[in-house]
């Protein structure tokens, strides 16, 4: 007789348990995994309603330690996943006091394989404990039993995840901790300083996170927290600990070690954010006073101690005297004995350029200091070369295009070439350091002054072109060296603009190149490359298209490679501006593969923002050619915007808003384009954009750069319909959206909500067309402010080869 499916489902139940109880650590360990995944789907579902109960039987008995350690872990995996999966378990809430009695006794016990199941099951559980963590008494216990185990001295996995657990709390329980910071500063203090590294480096990270959460707080991204002020009130026992940490360095450590020195200049950089003005007196006095110590560890963390402060200090006038002096301090230690001297040395004038550029800018005289001794530090080894490149590319992202003097001008030919021959080594490719090369060279290319343009016309691009070639015919390819030479060769088709021409056969080569023999990273800078050229040479790019579509088309169709399709996608916009009346040539072929990838539900959801914001382009660029496709595009859109997000999950709020902000901008495209004669079938199919830009207004969810969005659209529509749409402008969830642009503080829903009402007012020119901006009483609630940019468009890189400052020990985070 078969059995049935749930008297399969209670085998598996049993067996797993069973597992639980091996005595194979790795089996013990798979199937405490396995528990916690199959109760969380059966607990959902009302069923294994005892598996709680059986776990914390047997993580309760002393006599079974392997099987104590298998449960306390699959009960922390277990209340991991509720939190991370957003799940409210009444089954499993209801005994949060029992699982906080079992990880109690374990990390009270004897057995250190217990204790550390225990302390990490604690860790696992501090979000999920959060009504615990409400009650005093219970609070206080939960605490102890932490701070004792941060001083187990039997076994140092159990202090490490104790002091992880100190700083989860900082994250989840801000508002809870100001009365036990005696307790906790005594507590990481003393492990900071005696105990190992690791756990040093967590006993800092402690106070990272303080740092980090006040900051935020100050900057009013929490304001539902109160501002503790912890940070200001115990700066002066902190900056003496950390002073002190900083001189523990090893005199070969990179930039990826991660030690108690490089910790301390981390929290320094921190805490400058909110205590910087107070303290940057004493720590500028400690480097003049210390830059000149014959121990060269105290030279190194007082530079970098400097380093850390300057980003959190604002910029005046008496902060440029103060970085000018410093600068004068520190220029002679770019030759200091000790290689990490010279790498902090170099570190700090690139801080000082990054944050107090007028220190050096402002004055010629600075330049010509700074810009020679960084120039030649770039011929140190690869770490220090690294921060001379990066310290070079801070100076020139600050050259003011709007200055006629560009204080770079005079050393813009030996920069370039010294870039270019040190790129050269072999070397180059440690520390991060042919990125930092190539970034500087697209820095000082993209501010130089129109004087410079003779020299990057007639030597850089050659040399450019050249070495291209030469690395590309590499076996393999150096695909490292050839990416950052493409950014620069975009950044000199740019500045060059029409002058580029001559070159233009050229580079299409190489670049084709590229695309046919070469694959990943390389492929995606060339398209970069192809698109800057295109808007440049505008319809003269028709000559290379016989050559070019074939593989541009092929890397659009395949949505299984997602960054080929996107890059390429994101294309069609400088393709579409360079040919301008031409690009309706690439009509059939282009509108198939987008029709095909809107239809397609097997592509990958990230794909569907990046196609819709595609018809926008392809759009304006056919004009009335997109006519005939409106019919079959806008049901597509409106099924697409119907798309709901689970308010719960914020990667899922996320993509709702990039894939509606995407389809307003395919609805701007279609009003646009064809707006010399509008055609009837966009106003055939209005519903739906009104369904989603009603949605929009009246969604606490929407993103505020979606709103803004939003109102441009209605601005486009009045702007070309006119009164065919009379009634849908005039609706009265369009007048609260209008109103509230008109009065919101973020300049661009402000600027669209004026835009929006210029255009329907001018429906009505008897009503004047601009006047003070209406302060609007009610409404849909205020759009939601939210970091995350629109969908990529307009052919930016793929967002993760943006480069990033060289990391450096106890520098700010990357």
């Amino acid at each position: 007789m078969a059995k049935s499916k749930n008297d399969v489902q209670n085998q598996i139940r049993e067996e797993l348990k069973a597992t639980l109880l091996s005595h194979n650590e790795n089996v013990r360990r798979a199937a405490a995994s396995a528990i916690a995944q199959f109760a969380i789907v059966d607990l959902q579902a009302g069923q294994w309603l005892d598996i709680i109960e059986w776990l914390t039987n047997v993580a309760l008995d002393q006599e079974r330690p392997l099987a104590q350690e298998a449960a306390l872990t699959t009960l922390g995996y277990i209340c991991e996943n509720l939190v991370d999966m957003k799940i409210r378990l009444p089954a499993v809430r209801s005994q949060a006091h029992l699982i906080l009695k079992c990880v109690f006794q374990g990390m009270r016990s004897q057995h250190g394989g217990v204790r550390v199941s225990a302390v990490t099951a604690m860790y696992n559980s501090i979000e999920f404990i959060n009504e615990n963590f409400k009650i005093p008494n219970e609070r206080n216990a939960i605490i102890q039993v932490i701070n004792e185990n941060t001083q187990y001295p039997h076994i140092p996995e159990v202090r490490l995840k104790s002091m992880q657990c100190l700083i989860k709390i900082v994250h989840y329980h801000y508002e809870i901790i100001e009365e036990y910071m005696t307790k906790f500063k005594q507590i990481t203090f003393h492990a900071a300083s005696i105990d190992e590294e690791i756990i040093a480096t967590q006993a800092i990270e402690f106070w990272n996170k303080i740092a980090d959460k006040e900051r935020k707080i100050l900057k009013a991204d929490d304001q539902h927290i109160r501002y503790l002020g912890l940070i200001a009130k115990h700066k002066n026992d902190l900056l003496g600990v950390i002073q002190k940490l900083m001189m523990n360095q090893n005199a070969y450590q990179t930039d990826n070690d991660m030690n108690r020195s490089a910790s301390a200049g981390t929290c320094l950089s921190l805490i400058s954010h909110i205590v910087g003005k107070e303290i940057i007196n004493d720590i500028s006095g400690y480097l003049f006073q210390n830059v000149t110590h014959q121990d060269w560890r105290v030279r190194e963390s007082a530079i970098l101690a400097f380093s850390a402060v300057i980003e959190g200090v604002k910029p005046s006038k008496k902060m440029n005297a103060t970085c000018t002096e410093a600068i004068h301090k520190l220029l002679p230690y770019f030759k200091d004995e000790v290689m990490l001297v010279r790498d902090t040395a170099v570190f700090a004038v690139g801080r000082i350029a990054e944050n107090h550029s007028d220190s050096i800018m402002e004055n010629q005289a600075m330049v010509d200091l700074v810009v020679p001794s960084l120039a030649q530090a770039l011929q140190d080894e690869p770490q220090v070369a690294s921060k001379a490149a990066w310290s070079l590319t801070q100076i020139a992202k600050n050259v003011s295009d709007h200055k006629i003097n560009n204080p770079l001008t005079k050393f813009l030919e030996p920069l370039i070439r010294d870039l270019l021959m040190r790129s050269d080594k072999n070397d180059s490719t440690e520390e991060n350091l042919s990125l930092n090369l190539f970034e500087c060279l697209e820095s000082i290319i993209s501010h130089a002054k129109h004087s410079s343009y003779q020299h990057l016309h007639d030597v850089v691009v050659k040399e450019v072109l050249n070495r291209i070639q030469a690395y590309s015919n590499m076996n393999p390819p150096n695909n490292q060296l050839i990416t950052g030479l493409l950014t620069a060769l975009e950044a000199l088709i740019t500045r060059l603009d029409v002058r580029i021409n001559n070159y233009a056969d050229a580079i299409m080569d190489l670049l084709m190149h590229i695309l046919e023999k070469i694959k990943g990273v390389p492929r995606h800078y060339a398209y970069l490359c192809i698109g800057s050229l295109a808007v440049v040479i505008g319809k003269h790019f028709q000559t290379y298209l016989n050559r070019f579509v074939p593989l541009w088309f092929n890397d659009m169709k395949n949505f299984h490679a997602i960054e080929d399709c996107t890059i390429t996608l994101n294309l069609i916009q400088d393709i579409s501006s360079g040919l301008k009346g031409d690009f309706k040539i690439l009509e059939n072929d282009i509108m198939e593969i987008v029709m095909n990838h809107l239809t397609n539900r097997d592509i990958d959801a990230s794909l569907k923002p990046i196609v819709v914001s595609a018809v926008s382009e392809i759009a304006l660029g056919l004009e009335m050619n997109i006519v005939p496709y409106i019919r079959r595009i806008c049901p597509i859109l409106e099924y697409l915007s119907s798309y709901k997000a689970n308010p719960d999950n914020e990667e899922d709020v996320d993509y709702m808003n990039s894939l509606r902000e995407s389809i307003l901008i395919a609805y701007s495209g279609l009003i646009q384009g064809p707006k010399l004669n509008p055609p009837r079938e966009l106003l055939e199919n209005l519903e739906g954009l009104r369904n989603l830009l009603q949605k929009v207004a009246l969604d606490e969810l929407t993103y505020s750069e979606v709103f803004a969005t939003a109102l441009s659209v209605i601005g486009d529509l009045a702007n070309v319909y006119k009164n065919d749409v009379r009634q849908l402008l005039y609706d009265p969830f369009i007048d609260n959206m209008i109103a509230k642009g008109c009065a919101n503080k973020e300049y661009e829903i402000y600027k669209e909500g004026r835009y929006a009402r210029k255009e329907r007012r001018a429906l009505d020119p008897e009503q004047g067309n601009y006047g003070p901006p209406q302060h609007h009483q009610g409404g849909p609630p205020p759009p939601h402010h939210h970091q995350q940019g629109p969908p990529p468009h307009h052919g930016g890189p793929p967002p993760h080869h943006h480069q990033q400052p060289p990391p450096h020990h106890g520098g700010p985070p990357p």
